[in-house]
C-alpha cells in the first residue's frame, strides 16, 4: 500500500525495492489533509506508491489506499 511522508522525509527507508523512486503530490498539496505518517511529524505528506501501484498509476489509476497507520489527518 502507498504511504505518506513529508517532502523532507524522502524515500521510505528500507523499501528501495518495494516503493517507486518518485513521490506523488496529493490534490491540494500542501494544503491537503494528507500529513506525513511519521509519528512526530505534522508536515504535509507526499504519496509514495509501491512498484505495483506505480505501474497502475502509469496506466491511468489515480485512487490508491493508504493504511491508517501511515497517515494522519489534520482537523482544524
Amino acid at each position: 500500500m502507498a504511504i505518506a511522508r513529508c517532502s523532507g522525509g524522502g524515500m521510505p527507508i528500507g523499501h528501495k525495492n518495494t516503493y517507486s523512486t518518485r513521490p506523488h503530490i496529493p490534490i491540494g498539496w500542501p494544503n491537503s489533509a494528507v500529513i506525513c505518517g511519521r509519528e512526530s511529524c505534522r508536515k504535509p505528506g507526499l504519496i509514495w506508491l509501491t512498484l505495483e501501484e506505480e505501474y497502475a498509476y502509469d496506466n491511468g489509476e489515480r485512487i490508491f489506499e493508504l493504511p491508517t497507520r501511515s497517515i494522519k489527518v489534520l482537523v482544524k
